[in-house]
């Protein structure tokens, strides 16, 4: 099994869980209710749907593309460290 595989897999089934589990986030942790509030597929999926409901897309465009350069950067970074792990 490639080293990245267990990662790529315990971060899928966590987002699994957590599109499954709707808990109020007064009672989660605080790391974990910061995430339920501000989610990327929630902003993603408004700032595509809007446009095509006839809605203005309004500031969501914002949270949806940082959302999106932020998890690109992390995969970078990572992509990275292993490719430097395993070649050097």
């Amino acid at each position: 099994m490639p080293p990245l595989v267990a990662p790529v897999r315990g971060l899928v089934m966590c987002r699994v869980v957590s599109a499954v589990c709707r808990l109020p986030s007064a009672v989660c942790r605080r790391t974990l209710a910061a995430f339920a509030g501000h989610q990327p597929v929630t902003s993603i999926v408004n700032t595509v749907r809007n446009p095509f409901s006839g809605q203005p897309v309004g500031t969501e465009i914002w949270v949806a593309l940082a959302w999106c350069l932020g998890i690109l950067e992390l995969g970078y970074a990572l992509s990275v460290m292993v490719y430097r792990r395993c070649a050097g």
